[in-house]
């Protein structure tokens, strides 16, 4: 007989030992004098045991071989992609303890440093064991290391702020906020370089007064944001004076037209006006000297407008 009925799948094959000897084993997962538990197959087997002595005289016996299945264990983790520095939780399922490779503990949370495969070990409560395996990758992140601050300057000047990247070959978003929520920008009048590391800002006006910006730098699926710049502009304008030696336009504020007057060598161009974010709402071609252009369907608001995308060539418009 055996001392032990009960296995796992996973077991090793068990020997047995019946008295008087000579007789013949018979069952499922039983060969010659043992038992194999992952050939019975998970259930209750019996095992039986017969013999015949030389009398012709035949007993038997029976002993029940009960085979666990394994759990079906899971290694499960709040994400298999990460950026560098965030954290991550692995937990198991399927059993009813769990030990885990790389030191790490069952439901709590800790931070990977580099990509590695993990694995779940999980016990059930018929002691059977069954393993599982996750990997977590980890993804370089860029971070903000170096930015310009604050920056204070006279109406008409040009102003730069700059970011710098942990990571070569991230990519660049500046934004603004004019009341609307953070935006993109575009590069477009007074905005250039709005996708890259510095960001030029020309022709400032007293509108830019106490105007954010911030800079998004993305790698893949990560991304760091810089610090708020702020742009002080000292020195008041009135709208209806910013004009430069080429260009000039009013009436400004307008409700439905304004008349665009431009040096000669400037017939021909192109006029773009934009909002604050850069974004193009209204372009044409200047004819004349003189052009009048319907801003009817411009919502009420500042504008910039521009001549071929010279920033030099730059007006704040006022829509009422």
């Amino acid at each position: 007989t055996t001392t032990d009925s009960t296995f796992c799948l996973n077991d090793a094959a068990v020997t047995f030992l019946a008295l008087p000897s000579g007789g013949i084993w018979s069952g499922a997962g039983v060969g010659t004098g043992n038992f194999t538990p992952n050939v019975a197959g998970a259930g209750v087997h019996p095992a039986v045991y017969s013999y015949t002595d030389g009398n012709g005289c035949s007993n038997s016996a029976t002993i029940n071989m009960t085979v666990y299945a394994l759990p079906a264990v899971t290694a499960n983790a709040t994400s298999t992609s990460i950026c560098s520095g965030n954290p991550v939780t692995l937990t198991g399922g399927g059993a009813s303890s769990y030990s885990w490779s790389g030191s790490v503990n069952n439901g709590i949370s800790f931070i990977p440093v580099s990509t590695i495969t993990y694995t779940v070990t999980g016990n059930d409560i018929n002691g059977c064991v069954n393993t599982a395996s996750t990997t977590v990758t980890v993804n370089p992140a860029p971070s903000v290391i170096a930015q310009s601050g604050n920056q204070t300057v006279g109406v008409g000047a040009t102003v730069q702020f700059y970011v710098t990247s942990s990571q070569p070959g991230a990519t660049f978003q500046w934004q603004t906020n004019i009341g609307l929520g953070w935006q993109n920008l575009s590069s477009f009048g007074q905005y250039s370089g709005t996708n890259n590391d510095t960001l030029t800002v020309s022709s400032v006006t007293i509108s830019n007064n106490n105007q954010p910006f911030q800079c998004i730098i993305t790698l893949g699926s990560c991304a760091d944001t810089s610090a708020l710049s702020i742009l002080t502009v000292s020195g008041t304008v009135a709208i209806n004076e910013i004009n430069t030696p080429q260009l000039s336009v009013y009436p400004n504020p307008a409700n439905s037209n304004i008349t665009i007057n431009v040096n000669p060598s400037l017939v021909g161009s192109i006029y773009y006006i934009t909002d604050l974010l850069g974004k193009s709402v209204l372009s044409g071609k200047l004819q004349n000297e003189t052009s009048e252009v319907n801003i009817d369907t411009l919502a009420k608001g500042m504008y910039l407008l521009n001549i071929s995308g010279n920033s030099r060539n730059t007006l704040k418009i006022v829509k009422q």
